[in-house]
């Protein structure tokens, strides 16, 4: 994908107005995944403080998790299916990510014979209601369609209220239940 995306956005709180930040949203590969530390990190960090046990799972530590994450990264991106677009400032700070596959299409529903997923979309804390989230989802947005899906689909821990209502927001609905037993 060759498509840069730039931005400006600015966050008004009750309390003060948070400096406006120029930043691009650009596709990185797999050779880059050590700039998603610090926000795949905090999505983790705020998957475990919304959802500290999933069924009987318990939560990766910090290191542990970076550890599977980074090594499987390359691998879910190898078979040119898969996409990460980074929220970078001039700077080259990463603010944010989103990582997305291409998925087998629904039998049961009209969505074609593949569609997009999101894997995982991650903002670090000091950029959040700015406006990134929201622009790395229309960019993998407009990446899906590129490549011709009429839909896509992604999942949110049960707690996650917050995600859920920022889905809606951007046109979303809610359409399964993930389900997550022992064995």
């Amino acid at each position: 994908m060759s498509r840069t995306y730039k931005h400006n956005a600015q966050r008004t709180d009750a309390v003060a107005t948070v400096p406006a930040v120029d930043f691009a949203v650009v596709e990185i590969d797999a050779s880059a995944v050590e700039k998603l530390r610090e926000p795949a990190l905090a999505l983790h960090r705020h998957e475990i403080a919304v959802q500290p046990a999933l069924a009987d799972a318990p939560a990766r530590a910090d290191e542990p998790y970076w550890e599977l994450y980074s090594s499987k990264f390359a691998g879910w991106m190898a078979d040119g299916n898969g996409f990460c677009l980074v929220a970078e400032r001039a700077d080259g700070a990463v603010l944010g990510f989103v990582f997305c596959v291409e998925r087998e299409g629904l039998a049961a529903y009209e969505t074609g014979p593949a569609i997009g997923y999101v894997e995982e979309i991650g903002v670090i804390e000091s950029a959040r209601k700015l406006g990134v989230g929201r622009a790395l989802m229309d960019a993998a947005r407009a990446e899906f369609k590129a490549r011709g899906y009429s839909h896509f689909e992604l999942s949110t821990v049960p707690g996650n209220e917050d995600a859920r209502a920022f889905y809606e927001r951007l046109g979303m609905q809610r359409a399964a239940v993930l389900m997550l037993g022992e064995v």
